[in-house]
Order: C-alpha cells, then sequence, then structure tokens
C-alpha cells in the first residue's frame, strides 16, 4: 500500500529493484523489442520499440498510456533513457524494512524503500 495523504492507499505490485540497468546499444534492439523507457519523473515505463529513428533514438510505443486523442501514446526515445524489460522475478512477498524495490503504481515502475511493516502488508515509500 502506497499513503496517499489523505487518509486512503491504494494497492501496487512490489518486486526487488532491478539491480542490473545496462544502456542498450542502439545496434541491439529492434522493432517489435519490448523495453522500458525512463520518465522525467524517474519512473520506467513499458512501451514496444516501433522503428528505428537513428542509431540512438526510437520511436516507442507505450503499453497503457494515451496519447490527448485517446490512441496510444508514441515518442521519440533516445538510447540513454532506454533499458531492456526485465525478466519476470520470482517474488516470494518476503521484504524487510529498509529493502529498495519497484513498485509498480499509476501505470509506470518506481523506485521504492520499505518504510512500514503493518499486519498484512508493507508500505512503500516512493523515492
Amino acid at each position: 500500500m502506497i499513503g496517499e495523504g489523505n487518509g486512503e492507499s491504494k494497492r501496487v505490485l512490489l518486486t526487488p529493484k532491478v539491480k542490473s540497468v545496462e544502456t542498450v546499444k542502439g545496434n541491439e534492439i529492434g522493432v517489435g523489442a519490448i523495453v522500458e523507457v525512463s520518465s522525467d519523473s524517474g519512473a520506467w515505463f513499458a512501451a514496444t520499440v516501433v522503428k528505428v529513428v537513428r542509431k540512438d533514438k526510437f520511436l516507442v510505443e507505450y503499453h497503457g498510456l494515451l496519447a490527448d486523442d485517446d490512441s496510444q501514446l508514441r515518442e521519440e526515445i533516445d538510447v540513454l533513457h532506454i533499458r531492456p524489460h526485465p525478466p519476470d522475478a520470482d517474488v516470494d512477498g518476503q521484504f524487510s524494512l529498509l529493502d529498495e524495490l519497484d513498485a509498480f503504481y499509476n501505470d509506470g515502475w518506481w523506485v521504492g524503500v520499505i518504510s512500514k511493516a503493518l499486519a498484512d502488508f508493507k508500505v512503500c515509500s516512493l523515492l
């Protein structure tokens, strides 16, 4: 659960933090590749490469993010803001206080830290 500040909270999916983030080289990725794209706010969003614009720039279509006209959002993204889609993590639900993790929230993956352990769930503070 993530506290919203108004007494409400939202459920999020928690996974161990992706520790190995390698920069994708322009020639190692192609059309149809599933990647994650970083935002200015620090979150990572799933996307599919639609077109190779240049060796260091790609046109991506986000999964679940919509443009103003309600179509799937597409953007040209520099290779420095793209990472490979991580493999599925085997999560046993055992997190400890101060564990760093990725939390799926608002359609993206955000870095967070377990800040409280309550009876049936953990509270994650997004960084």
